[in-house]
């Protein structure tokens, strides 16, 4: 059983578990996790914007770690700033990503990947972050895989806005309650 978002069909275990989630980091976890299901891909991940940082969660079909990603931060010109700059989708080939330059671009062409998605993550009209694909093939993707990786993106960004939501509600209360007892000594 599917859901149909925008006439592209998701899986409900999908939107199930992103509804399950409990904070931004878990809606990004099982978002990636679903990446690397739903898409040909060797890996997927996603970055969000939180504020004044960038969190970002990488899936590998091998199910090994990629250690280069635990300090995300954007690069001036590097393909991912371009999709946060523009919201337009980036499609990449062997020779693009040698000539993006960046550590991350020459890690993941050294581990075999020949091409590379790289979408937007929208929160309305705003592009609040992206997601990305990497395939071992060249030319592994095509604009239909565009397309429903910015429906799932969207899915993403809504349930990673109501977890900012809930935790800028939380914060407050403790301002609030802070404030009271200071009223009341």
């Amino acid at each position: 059983m599917t859901h149909e978002p925008s006439s592209i069909r998701l899986p409900i275990a999908f939107i199930d578990a992103l509804s399950h989630a409990d904070s931004i980091v878990t809606v990004l976890r099982v978002g990636t996790d679903w990446l690397i299901r739903m898409f040909p891909a060797a890996r997927g991940s996603i970055a969000l914007i939180d504020g004044d940082r960038i969190i970002d969660r990488v899936a590998r079909g091998d199910g090994l770690i990629d250690p280069h990603i635990d300090t995300p931060r954007v690069l001036p010109n590097a393909p991912r700033t371009r999709v946060l700059e523009s919201g337009r989708t980036v499609f990449l080939s062997t020779a693009e990503m040698t000539g993006a330059g960046t550590p991350a671009m020459q890690a993941l062409l050294a581990s075999g990947i020949r091409s590379m998605l790289i979408v937007p993550m929208f929160s309305g009209a705003k592009t609040v972050g992206t997601l990305s694909l990497a395939s071992l093939e060249d030319d592994g993707f095509d604009d239909d895989h565009s397309r429903r990786l910015i429906t799932i993106g969207r899915w993403i960004a809504s349930q990673a806005r109501l977890m900012q939501q809930l935790r800028a509600a939380y914060e407050t209360s403790q301002t609030l309650l802070a404030e009271d007892r200071k009223s009341v000594v």
